[in-house]
């Protein structure tokens, strides 16, 4: 048995070993193949004095060039200046009003308006750029499904129009910024246009972009009508192949960020 044990340890190495080298390969030529500038390192930002962050999971920049970063465990949302300086914070525990618990994720408007994904109690909850609340709204639960869990939200400020990852109903459902109701799509599968736990969104020009974790795989859908476009990424661990994606972004110029937290 200690043979066979240290046989499969010996091979277990070495198949690891030829996955680094595939991996490193095929990361040297994506680098090569879209000609990467080089990234500088310029500062950290790791919460205000005495109260360090305790697992952030999201952040946005405004126009006026704040930077929000969502403090999750500590129920708040904390603000700082391009140059790391802590401004100011908002939030608190809580499940109404102008409080949440342990939330997820965060979007921001042309007006720097900033809404926060209250995860556990299914809401969306509103600010202005200095923290004031706004409004909440509660997201309604399709017919025999489960209490919503937002994970993210991103906002059509032209129209008004908030696109929100339902991630425990596998579906991606619209709003109006007042908090009505104008539609959904999705559903539990592996099919185009359905989700096995949705996790992120970004806009871009008349396109929707959504982490489909479970499927390994990033969607894109028309932003108007909701209409499946395309599909971004597959399962793997070689180029162009995801494993566990969970974060997206799209730059000015349309090129797609996708986080593999596994990988």
């Amino acid at each position: 048995m200690s043979i066979s044990r240290n046989r499969s340890r010996s091979s277990f190495v070495v198949l690891s070993g030829i996955l680094f080298l595939i991996i490193l390969s095929s990361s040297h030529l994506y680098a090569e193949g879209l000609k990467l500038r080089a990234v500088e390192h310029l500062f950290d930002i790791e919460g205000p004095p005495g109260s360090p962050f305790s697992l952030p999971t999201d952040v946005v920049v405004g126009r006026n060039k704040k930077v929000y970063v969502l403090d999750g465990v500590h129920h708040k949302v904390k603000v700082f200046d391009y140059n790391g300086r802590f401004l100011f914070q908002f939030g608190k525990k809580g499940k109404e009003g102008a409080s949440f618990t342990t939330p997820v994720g965060i979007g921001i408007d042309d007006d720097d308006n900033i809404y926060v994904c209250d995860s556990p109690n299914g809401r969306i909850v509103i600010f202005d750029s200095s923290g004031k609340f706004i409004r909440d709204f509660t997201i309604s639960p399709p017919r025999g499904g489960k209490r919503p869990r937002p994970t993210d939200v991103a906002v059509d400020t032209k129209r008004g129009v908030l696109f929100i990852a339902d991630n425990i109903n596998h579906r991606v459902v619209v709003y109006t910024n007042k908090g009505r109701y104008l539609g959904e799509w999705g559903g539990r599968g592996e099919g185009d246009g359905e989700f096995r736990y949705p996790a992120t969104i970004s806009i871009y020009r008349d396109k929707i972009y959504v982490t489909d974790v479970l499927n390994t795989r990033v969607q894109s859908f028309d932003l108007a009508t909701g209409n499946f476009f395309i599909q971004i990424g597959r399962w793997g661990v070689l180029q162009g192949e995801l494993f566990r994606p969970k974060g997206v972004s799209v730059d000015g110029e349309g090129l797609v960020y996708i986080t593999d937290s596994y990988m």
